[in-house]
């Protein structure tokens, strides 16, 4: 993953730690929609004096003491695409406090998105191979993959929730595809959260759409012929 924001390879202090989380916050929250970390290179203004008076300090020291401003914005990245046991995005600001931010779960979810991004092309391939395998499965055809069929998740989204397929194939297909607004749901509630986390987390992952368009075609015309791949030669 390239990325053109704020990220030197330095230590900071905790202070600055802090200003990072909050500007990644602000990005995910639903409460500041007018908030664009990347718009912003990370900057926000924040009192001093009112972050002196926080009871969490502790935890923002730790943190500057163990990474760099860039892994500390990959971290916080990696924690606010992630979920709750309930499937619920914690990209919603209330659903995240400061004292998870230390907890061996969270530490996971960070190694995990390392661990994504350092093979993507890789994954997607991977990925988009188990997506086509379950719309033949389901007897779907390619663009009713990408869409609700009867108020329900489209199978893309139903694969990610459930951690068949990350989160970064479903976005690299929504930069190709432009699947996400037009999907129709009935559910008010977690829709929006889920939409807006995909949308936030699309600027942050830099691909070269042409090369991943290209892998797709490929894929459908080499290994699903019959089933799909005919439909790009018409």
């Amino acid at each position: 993953m390239r990325s053109d924001l704020v990220m030197a390879s330095r230590k900071m202090d905790d202070f600055e730690c802090y200003k990072i989380f909050i500007a990644m916050k602000s990005h995910f929250s639903t409460k500041n929609d007018a908030y664009d970390y990347i718009k912003y290179r990370g900057k926000i203004t924040i009192r001093q004096d009112s972050y002196m008076k926080r009871k969490d300090r502790n935890i923002f020291r730790d943190l500057s003491k163990k990474y760099t401003r860039k892994e500390l914005e990959e971290y916080f990245l990696s924690v606010f695409l992630s979920s709750n046991e309930h499937g619920t995005a914690i990209a919603r600001g209330e659903f995240l406090s400061s004292a998870e931010l230390l907890s061996e779960e969270t530490q996971d979810y960070y190694k995990l998105w390392k661990t994504r991004n350092q093979s993507l092309s890789y994954l997607f391939e991977d990925d988009f191979r188990k997506i086509i395998d379950s719309a033949i499965d389901n007897r779907l055809s390619f663009n009713e993959i990408f869409k609700s069929l009867g108020g329900d998740y489209p199978l893309i989204m139903q694969m990610e929730r459930r951690g068949i397929i990350s989160i970064e194939t479903l976005v690299i297909l929504d930069k190709i595809l432009d699947f996400l607004e037009d999907v129709k749901m009935r559910d008010t509630i977690y829709w929006p959260i889920y939409k807006r986390k995909c949308k936030k987390y699309s600027g942050f992952l830099v691909i070269n759409s042409k090369s991943y368009t290209k892998k797709v075609k490929e894929i459908l015309l080499d290994d699903y012929y019959e089933e799909y791949g005919k439909l790009l030669e018409k």
